[in-house]
């Protein structure tokens, strides 16, 4: 089983993201003395990279709907030039805190100290698949003003099925069978709003590809905010939710 991961900033930070220097990976925070990690704008698969490959904590700007949820790893895609840009950033701060630590370890070791051996170990958690039968959908997905939605998220509502939306608008979603319904309803989570849709099986079995039309009026504003501060990286795959049969209810 592939490694979940979700992310949250439990205490956000008050400083001002423009009143920040430029930095490599973002911002560079004079009151914090810490690089500030740009993360709007990246991928799942970026985001992802980025965590697997730093070391310690990261403090980053995230936004909204980057937050709280499962991040959804895809077919390997080309990552864009400001990813690249992170990766090399955060390179270049891990050499010169590794020669600082090493700088530090030889002035220990002259004193003779010793340094302490880190006996903690990490403990995984696994979980049973939900189902064995799973429903695709897959199509795209149309804004009120008629615009591709992209870079946003498509969640099933009260679950944890949710997957990405492409930079070219395209969606896939894996429904387990305790979930497809005749109804469903969704939740399409852009930068600043969130849309609700619903998709029936009938609609389904008619395209093979859908084609869902938010309307205008079912939407609720979030607002274009992001959040800055310490990146709480949760690694163990989150428990689906248990349905509830019920034998007397008819399809």
């Amino acid at each position: 089983m592939k490694q979940k991961y979700s992310l949250n900033i439990t205490n956000p930070c008050r400083e001002n993201w423009k009143e920040m220097s430029e930095s490599d990976v973002g911002k560079f925070c004079n009151i914090c003395v810490k690089d500030v990690i740009d993360l709007t704008n990246l991928s799942d698969n970026e985001l992802i990279k980025i965590i697997e490959n730093s070391n310690g904590k990261l403090c980053g700007r995230l936004y909204q709907n980057q937050l709280d949820r499962i991040l959804i790893q895809t077919s390997p895609t080309k990552f864009s030039p400001k990813f690249h840009q992170i990766m090399t950033g955060l390179l270049l701060i891990s050499s010169n805190n590794q020669s600082l630590a090493n700088q530090n370890q030889d002035y220990f070791q002259n004193k003779y100290f010793e340094q302490p051996k880190n006996e903690s170990k990490i403990i995984q958690k696994t979980i049973d698949p939900i189902d064995s039968v799973f429903h695709i959908i897959s199509g795209i997905i149309l804004l009120p003003d008629s615009t591709i939605c992209t870079n946003s998220q498509l969640i099933l509502q009260d679950t944890e099925i949710q997957t990405s939306i492409s930079e070219t608008g395209s969606f896939k979603l894996e429904i387990p069978e305790i979930y497809y319904n005749e109804t469903m309803y969704f939740s399409i989570v852009t930068k600043s709003k969130v849309f609700n849709v619903t998709l029936t099986k009938n609609e389904i079995k008619k395209n093979t590809t859908i084609l869902l039309k938010v309307k205008n009026e079912n939407f609720t504003y979030i607002g274009d905010l992001s959040v800055i501060g310490g990146v709480c990286v949760t690694r163990d795959p989150l428990k689906p939710k248990n349905k509830k049969w019920k034998f007397w209810k008819k399809n």
